[in-house]
């Protein structure tokens, strides 16, 4: 293998790996001499015992994980895993093995835990399945949905076996886990749509993700839409709904709708994020329409 040849394997894998490679890892890709000479002309440096990452790079929460021997877990392993999210993590979390001893090191949460080996993704994160357990074990509804609804929607979790493993957990974390993997759905659009949902149902509405309903004229598939009650209620964003073109869309879209006889209801990022009160408050006005409820 000549030069150019190995800097594109090891570019391939530390973007596999999460911007870093350990030294067997790099040996089974270019060999023993090979790594020698990708280190010897700067492709790569040492960020640890036995761990190598670009000279160039910042350290990623993965690198700064293995420099303690440790995983990544949590909505740390869930933004690795590729899966969006509600929110970022504010700080890198991460756990050591119950044997490894336990310090505190700046700009990552260390925890000790245990873990079978199949609960480990490729050495550098808590699996799937074990990642959204852990979510729907410790964060708030709305992030732990988001979660486990990106986790479907990659199909990176099978419903059946995230089942299954809540049943399984104690009796201490059983129910919260159980009533997030229940309300969980892959057809959920985006971490944004997923809270919606969460907010909807708290204010007493039964909602579907991804409904498709047809007016007098066209088939319109809407974020959200409680059938009984005939209401529609859209998550907005600037990302898809700005411009000329967007807003004359979305004109004829609710027109259309509200014609047909459902209430559309709109609902930003903002509020649904950062005022769930006045979320709540307008949803559970809507929650009292009867659910039998004929168009107009």
């Amino acid at each position: 293998m000549d030069r150019s040849a190995e800097i594109s394997a090891v570019a391939a894998l530390l973007n596999r790996s999460g911007g870093y490679a350990d030294r067997r890892s790099l040996v089974t890709v270019i060999g023993r001499h090979g790594l020698d000479r990708v280190l010897g002309a700067g492709v790569l440096r040492r960020v640890a015992r036995g761990l190598y990452a670009s000279p160039h790079s910042a350290a990623s929460p993965a690198q700064l994980a293995a420099r303690h021997s440790a995983l990544l877990t949590g909505l740390s392993a869930a933004k690795h895993l590729g899966w969006e999210l509600l929110r970022d993590p504010p700080i890198v979390e991460a756990a050591v093995r119950h044997h490894r001893p336990l310090r505190w090191v700046k700009g990552i949460r260390l925890r000790r835990r245990t873990f079978r080996e199949n609960e480990i993704h490729e050495g550098i994160c808590t699996a799937p399945l074990r990642t959204v357990l852990d979510c729907a074990a410790t964060l708030p509804m709305d992030e732990a949905v988001s979660v486990a609804d990106s986790a479907l929607r990659h199909g990176d979790v099978d419903p059946d076996d995230l089942r299954t493993a809540a049943l399984s957990l104690s009796s201490r974390i059983r129910r919260r886990v159980i009533r997030v993997v229940e309300f969980a759905s892959g057809a959920a659009a985006n971490p944004f749509e997923s809270a919606l949902r969460v907010r909807s149902a708290d204010a007493g509405l039964t909602v579907r993700p991804q409904t498709r309903i047809t007016t007098g004229s066209a088939t319109y598939r809407v974020d959200l839409a409680d059938v009984g009650r005939r209401v529609v209620i859209e998550g907005d964003s600037f990302t898809f709904h700005a411009g000329p073109e967007a807003f004359r869309r979305d004109c004829v879209r609710y027109s259309e709708l509200v014609a047909a006889g459902w209430t559309v209801l709109r609902m930003p990022y903002r509020h649904v994020c950062d005022e769930p009160a006045w979320c709540l408050r307008v949803l559970g006005a809507v929650a009292t329409l009867p659910t039998t409820r004929a168009p107009r």
